[in-house]
This record gives C-alpha cells, structure tokens and sequence, in this order.
C-alpha cells in the first residue's frame, strides 16, 4: 500500500523538452511541493507551486503563439519530464488538493522500478498460493 502520510513521491526521467528550460528550473521544479489543482480529470492533472523558466524562442511558423503549441513536445505539451510508468498508480491515488513532489531518476533506475512493479501480481499470486497450501488448508 503506498504511504499518503506526506507529499506523493513520483519519479521523473528529465527529456522531451528539457533543453527549453533554463539551467536553474530543473533543480527548482524538484524542490518544489506541487499541489493537484481542480482543474485534474481523468486525462490528465495540472499541478501548482512553482515557477518553470522556459528559455526564450521563436515560436516554428504555423505554432500560433502558446508555447505549447509546438510539434517538437509530448502529447502537445511542453514537458520537462516523463513519470516512471511504475508510478502512475501512485500519481493515480492523488486528488485535489494533495500534495506531490517529483524526483529525477535515471532511465535505468526507471526501467529496473518497471521491472519491480511488473513482478508485484505474480509475487501476490505466490504468495495467495502459499496461503491456500499451508497447513490445514485445502
């Protein structure tokens, strides 16, 4: 079960469009406790706390004028980062108001925390197993 006593700790590989921020932002945007907004549904969330710094550009011709509406981000947005799948589910359980904090990890410590988390069901079912053949069980 994970523990909701503080902020949720959600992993983060740095990239996709991390080279369009300024070299202090990475290190304010992990310091920083973000908190789930309203405005969260079931597509995504949008979190508030801190400031990033995106380094001035000119926008590609056709972009329009938002930032995020640029070809060159994920999924239409402008992103530091990309969350560690293995922790979807911990970011899943947040709600309004909660509290998060990103933490920048490695793309081998985030393909070994998905190997982890895809070893947990048949750990559960061993386990379940072991229960059922134990003494006095059937």
């Amino acid at each position: 079960m994970p523990d909701f006593a503080g902020p949720a700790e959600l992993r983060v590989v740095v990239g996709l469009a991390g080279y369009r921020v300024t070299p202090d932002s990475p290190a304010a945007f992990f310091e920083t406790e973000w908190q789930v907004t309203p405005d969260a549904d079931r597509v995504g969330y949008r979190c508030r706390g801190g400031a990033v710094e995106w380094v001035p550009r000119t926008q590609p011709r056709g972009a329009g004028r938002d930032p995020a509406d640029v070809v060159d981000t994920g999924g239409g947005y402008a992103a530091i980062g990309t969350f560690v799948s293995a922790d979807l589910s911990v970011a899943g359980q947040t709600k309004t108001g909660d509290m998060s904090r990103f933490v920048p990890v490695s793309i081998d410590a985030a393909l070994g925390a998905g190997r982890e988390a895809g070893a947990r069901p048949a750990k559960a079912c061993e386990a379940v197993e072991t229960r059922s053949d134990g003494p006095g069980r059937t």
